[in-house]
C-alpha cells in the first residue's frame, strides 16, 4: 500500500507543477519516484567511493535539473521537437528498464553493492548511465543551444567517469567485462 500510496504522490505531484498529464509526464514522474524508492531501500555497499568520485556522481545526477535551459521557441521547432520527444521517451523507457534491472543495487555514488549482470545490464555494462545520456540528448534536440550543448557533453564526461569508477571497485567485474564486452552502446562503445 506505501508503494502505491507514494507513486500516486508522485504523479499528482508532477500533474500540480507542470499543469498537464502526459505520457512523458507520467513516465518521468514513475521513473523518480522508483529511483527514489530504490535508493532508500538500496543494499549496504563496501568499497566505498571517494569524496571526489561523491562529488562527480551528485554532479552527474542533478547537472541536467540545475543546467539544461530551454531554447527560445524560435531556434526550434517543428521535427527538432518531435526527434526530441522521440529520443527522450526512449531514453526514459531504458532508463526505468535499468532502474528495475539494479533494484536495490542502485545508489549515486560508485559502491560495490553486488553485481548486476539481468536484464538491461545483460548486453551492455552500463546501461542507466547510457539511457541517461540518450534522454539527455532528447532533450537537447528539442531545445538546441550552445549552452546545451556544453551541458550534454559535461554531462556524458562524468557519466564516462562514473562507469570507469565503478568497474575499479564492484568485485567480480573483469569476469563480467569479459563476457559483456559493450560498456554503453552494443557493437559501438
Amino acid at each position: 500500500m506505501e508503494l502505491v500510496v507514494s507513486l500516486l504522490f508522485s504523479v499528482l505531484g508532477l500533474v500540480a507543477v507542470t499543469g498537464e498529464l502526459t505520457l512523458s509526464a507520467l513516465l518521468l514522474s514513475f521513473y523518480n519516484f522508483l529511483v527514489a524508492w530504490m535508493f532508500l531501500n538500496h543494499r549496504p555497499g563496501k568499497n566505498r567511493a571517494l569524496w571526489w568520485e561523491t562529488a562527480l556522481a551528485l554532479t552527474g545526477t542533478f547537472l541536467p535539473l540545475l543546467a539544461f535551459r530551454p531554447a527560445p521557441m524560435s531556434s526550434a521547432g517543428g521535427v527538432w521537437d518531435g526527434i526530441g520527444m522521440f529520443v527522450q521517451l526512449w531514453g526514459l523507457l531504458g532508463m526505468i528498464w535499468s532502474v528495475f534491472s539494479l533494484s536495490t543495487s542502485l545508489g549515486i555514488a560508485p559502491v560495490d553493492r553486488g553485481l548486476v549482470t539481468d536484464g538491461s545490464y545483460r548486453r551492455v555494462r552500463h546501461p542507466m548511465y547510457a539511457f541517461e545520456i540518450v534522454f539527455c540528448l532528447g532533450y537537447w534536440l528539442g531545445n538546441l543551444t550552445w549552452w546545451n550543448v556544453v551541458v550534454w557533453i559535461l554531462l556524458a564526461g562524468i557519466q564516462v567517469t562514473r562507469a570507469l569508477r565503478e568497474e575499479r571497485i564492484i568485485e567480480g567485474y573483469d569476469e563480467y567485462a569479459a563476457r559483456v564486452r559493450w560498456r554503453f552502446i552494443p557493437g559501438v562503445f
